[in-house]
């Protein structure tokens, strides 16, 4: 929510056209685009890092609680 309303807060310095716009509309573009390539990227990078940590609490499970889990399966 505080993200969707910076986006919208920094439009008008995105598309402003008076006097000294040329100043702020490239700190405008710059938020709009971060925003934008932030919003788009979160729930890939999301997913990327889950997976890695799942692979690595994988490979450093003790081999004594698989060992536990075995037993308790027979």
């Amino acid at each position: 929510m505080w993200s969707c309303a910076a986006l919208l807060g920094a439009l008008p310095l995105a598309f402003d056209h008076g006097e000294g716009a040329d100043l702020r509309r490239s700190s405008g573009i710059s938020i709009v685009g971060g925003l934008i390539v932030s919003y788009a990227l979160t729930p890939y990078t999301a997913l990327v890092v889950y997976f890695y940590i799942e692979k690595l609490a994988a490979r450093h499970a003790s081999p004594h609680k698989s060992a536990m889990r075995r037993g308790a399966e027979q």
